[in-house]
This record gives structure tokens, sequence and C-alpha cells, in this order.
């Protein structure tokens, strides 16, 4: 190929080019095909995924709306029959989309629902799809293990033909029905299909355009082919130029490679003239790296002036300034034309961290010792701000040793002193409280020993149920808790009086130069201030404890130790009291978000003290049953009013957060000793006999007794209580209510004997 001809060489090339491309548009095609195929696929998949979602939201919802009807069922408002006939109307005319609708059937397979057709109260269960398969079967099967998803052939409504289709269905147990809805696959596989056209016309446009651009390319080159084949006689042109050049004295023409290195009479010809220029050429090129090396080693400065982040700035040996860097202009604020050949006191204009300006500046002191400058930190207007910046100043030599300038580099490190002041700062200080934390209260400690500060008080203490107050009202109370009370502690010392958060719930106070009678005084003043503080209509209390450094007297460990002692002795003393208040404080917030609830509560206790009497129980479980009908329902302390006192239908959310009240009722009741020993019967008083109650689902005898005992008692006074809404029921509407739950809410034993009760009852 090296002989060739030049011409074919370059046809050569440019059929290999065209080649390559005609390749590299291929390759891409198959890859789109293939990342589309991809596509397709994964849109699939989510479209079915989410046609699952929607349907088992559609029936969940259903299962929701439906369930206002039970309710009612259960509070009497209805009888079962009615909620049933209530509830089939609304599934029969409930719609969602185009074609979406909802069924209903028994266990059994009789269907209760299915959008008013004469299928209604017919048995579907051996009811098989034009694929053979018994789907009214699945579907029930499905539902009754748990909820669950069916796929079968069934046509829409008013049409004949069966189309593939996707259900969703549940069991609604207190009806015992089977709810589901479903979706026609079809609709995905006719996304898919409308997609895939729609990918590959896309392909065939791209591809068709790519084919556009290389046929115009592919002309292009064609014409630029002739031309440099009619263009052949320019190296004759430039040979006879060159020379004419050289000829006229001009050393400094350029001969093309390719002309030295053709073996036809061009190259021959460039030959002997580069050979008529060598010494002139020889000494242009020294010339000329000499230069290269002197614009390297420029550019090399100013890449490293550029990239630094520290401002610089270079001075003359009289202190005006002829270089900077853009790490100098951002700092300064300032623009290259106000700095360059300004005298340097006109633009810094460093002082102290008081803002004194400095007698003699660094640059100054390098100008006059011609000695590099120790770096330091002062302050800096910049703009219309003042900046900490660190400065340094070295000097320029010659080979002399004499100054030819100054380099000047400082940088804004107003940021780094903030970060660094943050951190001391969280390493002495409580972040929650903001006040000084153990390591600064050992230190400080010590350091007022060593100061002879004597007589150094010491208060320790102790925030009362703290724990109580987490476990039952969360974390967050418990923080709003821990900084009202550090809120106090501050306002009542004095400034040169050190308070410390020291642990969780645990906070000290060093009081210098101060006797024990004023500390005490201290602490009654605490005492008093907490008298008007609540969080959440908690009251907050702490036990305190004393101790007092004299010189020469016990190590400031063992005062400290002691007053923690005395603190929790009195903590001790206080406990049953505190965890008193604070129970009665939560009844009585009860009370106050639902105000019909102390007249519920007492018609519980009279209702359950009457029965223990009738049944003359022993004196203790009186006392515990009386005891569990006034806290029973304390954990609605955690459950916001707008719920409690709601008359529309509870959402979702809502119930949740009621249906956790017995368990913030348990946590509540079981740190106080007074109501631990009926904590757990307050955990378990809302779950049913046969199961389906709340928080742990347990059934029959696993409910402890007390807990089935009360269930009924507290509900019979519920309803036979007036409420806002509603009057109170009659007492054999109650009863009425009480029976048709028996065996399904109710212990049916225990129901039967209070029911011989009222029976007796005035």
């Amino acid at each position: 190929m090296r002989n060739w001809k030049l011409r074919n060489k370059m046809m050569f090339l440019f059929f290999l080019c065209f080649l390559v491309m005609l390749f590299s548009v291929g390759l891409n095609t198959v890859n789109e095909y293939h990342n589309n195929q991809n596509s397709l696929e994964i849109l699939d998949h989510n479209l079915r995924e989410n046609y699952d979602e929607n349907i088992k939201n559609q029936v969940q919802t259903m299962i929701c709306s439906i369930d206002l009807y039970h309710q009612k069922y259960m509070n009497g408002e209805m009888t079962l029959e009615e909620a049933k006939i209530r509830a089939a109307q609304i599934i029969r005319n409930a719609r969602y989309g185009k074609e979406g609708y909802f069924w209903a059937d028994t266990v059994d397979g009789v269907n209760v629902v299915l959008y008013g057709s004469k299928t209604e109260g017919t048995n579907r269960w051996n009811y098989q799809d034009t694929k053979g398969k018994y789907i009214v079967q699945e579907i029930i099967q499905v539902a009754i293990r748990g909820g669950g998803y069916s796929d079968y052939y069934f046509a829409k409504e008013g049409e004949s033909k069966a189309q593939p289709k996707r259900a969703y269905s549940i069991l609604y147990k207190p009806f015992q029905w089977v709810i589901g809805t479903g979706i026609y696959t079809n609709d995905v596989d006719r996304i898919i299909s409308e997609k895939q056209n729609m990918q590959l016309g896309e392909m065939k446009k791209d591809f068709l355009q790519n084919a556009a651009i290389i046929m115009t390319f592919f002309l292009c080159v064609l014409v630029f082919l002739i031309l440099i084949a009619r263009s052949m006689t320019e190296p004759m042109q430039f040979a006879v130029n060159y020379a004419q050049g050289i000829a006229n004295g001009n050393y400094t023409g350029v001969m093309p490679k390719s002309y030295i290195k053709r073996k036809d009479e061009i190259g021959s010809m460039a030959n002997a003239l580069l050979k008529m220029q060598d010494s002139i050429a020889n000494s242009i090129y020294e010339k000329e790296m000499s230069h290269e090396q002197l614009q390297t080693e420029k550019d090399f400065l100013n890449t490293v002036l550029v990239t630094i982040e520290d401002g610089i700035l270079v001075l003359d040996e009289a202190g005006f300034i002829r270089m900077t860097n853009h790490a100098a202009l951002s700092i300064l604020k300032k623009a290259e034309v106000e700095l360059i050949d300004q005298p340097h006191l006109r633009v810094l204009n460093p002082t102290d961290k008081n803002g004194i300006r400095y007698q003699e500046n660094l640059i100054d002191q390098t100008i006059r010792s011609n000695h590099s400058t120790p770096r330091r930190e002062s302050y800096l207007v910049a703009g219309e701000d003042l900046i900490l910046i660190e400065e340094s100043a070295s000097p320029i030599k010659d080979q002399n040793n004499q100054l030819n300038g100054i380099v000047y580099i400082f940088r804004d490190i107003t940021e780094t002193m903030i970060r660094q002041k943050e951190i001391e700062f969280l390493s002495y200080h409580d972040q929650l409280t903001g006040l000084y934390n153990r390591r600064c209260f050992e230190e400080e400690s010590q350091k007022l020993v060593e100061e002879k500060r004597f007589p150094i008080s010491i208060i320790v203490s102790d925030l009362n149920a703290l724990k109580l107050s987490n476990d039952a009202f969360g974390h967050l109370v418990g923080d709003q808790l821990i900084v009202s009370y550090s809120n106090v502690l501050k306002n009542v010392f004095r400034e040169e009086d050190l308070v410390y958060r020291i642990g969780g719930d645990e906070f000290a106070v060093l009081l210098p130069d101060t006797p024990e009678k004023e500390a005490i005084n201290c602490i009654e003043r605490v005492r008093k201030e907490l008298e008007h503080v609540k969080v959440d209509q908690i009251p907050v209390t702490a036990a305190f404890g004393v101790g007092v450094v004299i010189e020469n007297g016990n190590s400031l460990a063992e005062v400290f130790r002691r007053a923690d002692e005395a603190m929790y002795k009195q903590k001790l003393t206080d406990y049953a009291q505190v965890k008193r208040a604070i129970i009665n404080q939560i009844i009585l917030a009860n009370y106050e978000t639902q105000p019909e609830k102390r007249n519920e509560i007492k018609h519980c206790t009279t209702m359950m003290r009457n029965y223990m009497r009738w049944h003359k129980m022993d004196q203790a479980i009186s006392r515990k049953m009386l005891k569990l009908a006034l806290v029973h329902d304390i954990g609605n302390i955690t459950v916001q009013s707008e719920v409690l006192n709601k008359i529309e239908t509870l959402t979702s959310s809502d119930w949740k957060e009621i249906k956790n009240h017995p368990v913030s009722g348990y946590h509540i009741l079981k740190n106080i000793d007074q109501y631990a020993d009926v904590a757990e019967y307050v955990l378990t008083h809302h779950e049913w006999y046969n199961g389906s109650g709340y928080p742990r689902g347990i059934s029959g005898k696993k409910i402890p007794f007390e807990s089935r005992l009360l269930a009924f008692v507290s509900d019979y006074a519920a309803m036979t209580t007036t409420r806002t809404y509603r009057d109170a029921f009659t007492k054999s509407e109650a009863v009425s209510i009480l029976r048709n739950d028996r065996g399904r809410r109710y212990d049916p034993e225990l129901l039967d004997d209070f029911l011989k009760f009222l029976e007796l009852e005035k």
C-alpha cells in the first residue's frame, strides 16, 4: 500500500471509514432494540405490580366503608341484618376507574353482591371459567387464608366473551363475607403492545436519519477527494515560493514533513532546499527552544497562582502590588484593577483582635528585615465584612541576596474558627439544654478547688419520674421536661453559679464562695419555681442533695458522693407521692379532654362495686377491680382529644392511635407501685374472647380473668352514660347489645353471671 498512488490510498481509506460507520450504526440499532426490550419487560412488571396494589387498596377501602355499618350494629344503632343490607348496597353501587366494581360472597359460595345481577342469592361454589377453573372456590380459599390474588377468565359487564382477569379478595370476618374486585389484564398487554410499536417506529426513524447522514457524509468526502486530486500542483508551487524566499534571505520558512518524506521529485527538491538553510535553521531552533522553556515556566507559575486557595500578592521592593491571584481577589472582594500598582497600605489594613492597627505590618517588617515573617492571625476589612485571616510575608531575593520584592500570603479562616468554636462548645455543653456537661463539671470543680474558692457548695438534683414520662408520653415529652427543668435552674441561679447536666435526668450546680445555708435557700427557690411548671399536664419535680467543700475538709469527690446519696434518699422518700401526683394529673387531664369521661368512670366504679358486693368477692379482689375500673382508660391521655371526641367515622390512622392506648396505659401504670398490679389487665382489657381484639389478639382464657370481667362492666357503663352526640342507652338496650356479643367479645360464663346481677339490680 505504501507505493500506491495517492489517489488510490485516499479512496481506500474513504471506503474503510464508510464501512466502519455502517457497522457502528447497525450495532447501535441492535443495542437500542435490546434496551427497548428490557424497558418493556420492566414496564410490564411495574404495570402488573401497580394493578395488583390498586385492586388490593380498593378492596381495603371497601372494607373500611362497610365496617361503618358493623360499628353501628356494635353500637346498637341497627340490627345485624340491617347492617348487612346497608353494606351490600354500598358494595353494589361502588365503582372505580372505567370498569371497576366489587362483589361479595359468603364463605359457602352464596353470592351476596354482583352489580345487581340475577346471580345474587345463588350459590356459585361450583362455577367454572372458560378454562375449567373453579374460580369462586379459589377466591374464597385465598380470602380465608388472609387475602390474596386469583387469575381466571370472566366476561365484562354486558358482554358474553370471557377475558383474562386478575382479582384480589379478602374475608370480612364480622359478616363472614368474601369481598373482592379485579382488573382485566389484557389492558396491560395492550399498553405493552402500543409501547413496542412506538419504539419500533422511533428505531426506524433513527435508522433512516443515520443512513441519510452517512450518505451525505459520503458525498461530501467524495467531492473533497476529487478536489484533492485536482490540487496536486500545490506542492510544486510551494517549492518554488520556498526557494524564492531563501534567495531573498528569508530563512524562517517551514517545509511540510509530507513533502520531505515523499519518494518522488517533490521529496528530492524539498530535501535539497532544507540543506541550504541548515545552519540558519539550527540557530533559529535554539532560540525558539529557549523562548518555549520560558513560556512553559511562566504558564506553570500562572497555574499555581490560579489554583492555590490562599490569597497571594506579589509586591515590589517599595511595597507596590505587581501581581495577584483569583483567591486574593475573592477574599478582598476587589477587582484586579483595584489592586495592581497600588501601595499595599491603601489595600491592606490588618488589625489585631481588638481592632487596633499594628505599628508595623508584615510587609513593612519584611522590607525592613529582608527576612520571612512568622504566620499570625489578624482581622481584615473585606468589602463590608470584617474577616479573620492568617497572614505571612517572605522576601524575593536576587543572587546577591538583595531584596527584589515580597510575597504576601493570606487566607480567610473565619469559617474554620467558627467551626472550631462550635466543636469546643459541644465538647463542654449539653446539646439538648445548652448547659455545661459532665466533662466541664469535673474540670471546673477541680479548678475551683485549686483557686480555693471555699466554701464551694454542690447541689445535686435528679428529675423525678422521667422514665415514666418517656414510657407513657414518648421521649419528646421527656426532652421537654428536661429542658423546662434546665430553664428553671438557669433562671434561679446567679451568673457566677455554674449549672450542669451531668446525666440523663441528673443535674449539678457549683456555687463558689457560697455556704450551705445559701445553697439550701437556692433549692427552695427552685422548688417554688417548679410549682408553676408543667409539661403536657405533667408536674415537673426534682429531688435534691447538697454538700459543701471547705478548705482542709473532705475531698470534692467525697462531698459530691454524700450530696448524691442525700438526693437519692429524698427521691426514694418522695417516689410514691410524685408518681401518685402524676397519675392523678393524668386522670384529671383525661377528664378535661373527655368531659363526659368523669361520669362514665364514676358509673363504672359504682357498677363494679355493686357487682363485687353482690358476688361477695374477696376484699382484695374487690379493691383491685375498683382500682382497675378507675384507671383502665388512663392510656387515652396519649390519644389526641380531636380523635377521642370525633363524631364522624374514624380513619385508619385514628383507629391505630386509639388501639395503642392500652399499651400506653400499661407503660404508665407498671412504673407505679400503687397500680402496677393492674397494669397487665389494662393492657388486655380490649382483647376479645374470640381473639379479634387488640393489642395482642389473644383469646379465651388466655385473657386474664380481671380483663374479661372489666370488658362488659366498662362497656355497660359506657353505653348507659349520656354522651354529647347521643342519649344514654336504656338498661334493656344495653343488655341486648351485651348478649349479642356473648362468646365473641365477652366471656359467655362471666357475662351470664353479670346479666343475672343486672336482672336483680334495681
